[in-house]
């Protein structure tokens, strides 16, 4: 665990066990009691989480909570309580509060209740709105958690070739249900035919990614590109679909003629290649992507390009650097809160 956790209490007394168990689990603890800092520390510590302190007697916690609710503040508000009866719990409810942490609580359920709440927040606020597939930022996390664990992987780029034309020519209301089904496609084929260690997300548009393990590619892209190929050409009109084209604009509104719609996929493989973060992992299958798409048709390639020494030293060097600037940065502010 390495998040920011706001802790709202004037007594340090109260809070102190729970300042600790959190310190040990990895995560930096700040704690204030006044609500124009609170608002500062969430904002520009950027805090994942929030506990109130509810037996704290010189503490509006319920007006806290539901001010900060009403400011927008996006972060689960957890309560610390030793009152656990109903009219309470209701009361807090109402405030906003997203979930209970009863005084004496242990170190493994304090923590994994953090973790609950901050990922479910954080997988409701970047789910794609049209596919509920998880966003840009679980898609990072999800790369950066493989690299971190020394995982083998395959990161996916899909894209569909020609979809603005059809979106133009059949209307956005169609083409979202062309994003729907191609999420479908995806998640579906990917789940059964890679049902461990896989991730679906939804870049935005028409671009997803998905990460596999590198043996599975060949399976899963060729089944996905199947799959697209047999029932895409049933989302057009029985003309165009023989005609195998449409008269559409293009993204400088010159018309023209373009084929049915297609899929393309770059893929990336961490097995010729070191990655140190997912911006590199991220370029490459960018690359891959649009390599393919100068292709006609449905198809995926794999890059089979290997790493040179100098690049490996300077991702070194710039993981060292991220890593001491995170260190100085932790160090600094828990002198500066405690």
């Amino acid at each position: 665990m390495n998040y920011n956790i706001l802790i709202i209490s004037h007594l340090e007394s109260n809070v102190g066990p729970l300042r600790r168990i959190i310190e040990r689990g990895g995560s930096k603890v700040l704690i204030s009691s006044h609500l124009e800092e609170i608002l500062k520390l969430s904002e520009e510590e950027k805090a994942d989480l929030i506990i109130i302190d509810a037996d704290d007697p010189s503490l509006d916690g319920y007006g806290i909570c539901q001010k900060l609710k009403g400011l927008g503040l996006t972060q689960p508000i957890l309560i610390l309580s030793s009152e656990r009866g109903k009219e309470n719990l209701l009361r807090w409810l109402k405030s906003g509060v997203d979930d209970f942490l009863s005084k004496g609580i242990s170190q493994d359920e304090l923590l994994a209740r953090i973790d609950t709440n901050i990922t479910r927040s954080q997988r409701i606020l970047d789910a794609n709105p049209t596919t509920k597939l998880p966003g840009n930022a679980s898609i990072n996390r999800e790369i950066d958690k493989r690299i971190k664990k020394g995982m083998t992987f395959a990161v996916c780029y899909a894209d569909l070739d020609n979809f603005k034309a059809y979106n133009d020519r059949y209307s956005y209301f169609n083409g979202d249900k062309i994003i729907i089904l191609t999420a479908h496609i995806l998640r579906d084929i990917v789940r059964d035919l890679s049902p461990e260690d896989n991730f679906i997300g939804h870049i935005g548009g028409d671009d997803f990614i998905f990460i596999i393990p590198p043996e599975k590619v060949d399976l899963v892209c060729g089944q996905i590109i199947k799959t697209f190929d047999t029932i895409i050409p049933y989302r057009y009109s029985e003309e165009d679909r023989k005609k195998g084209y449409i008269i559409s604009t293009d993204r400088k509104h010159r018309a023209g003629v373009f084929p049915l719609m297609s899929i393309s996929i770059g893929v990336v493989t961490n097995k010729m290649r070191t990655f140190f973060h997912p911006a590199h992992v991220s370029q490459i299958a960018t690359e891959m992507k649009n390599y393919v798409k100068t292709m006609e048709g449905s198809r995926y390639a794999v890059d089979r390009r290997g790493d040179d020494e100098e690049f490996i030293s300077r991702q070194k060097e710039a993981e060292f650097v991220r890593r001491k600037w995170r260190q100085r940065w932790v160090k600094k502010h828990i002198k500066k809160f405690s």
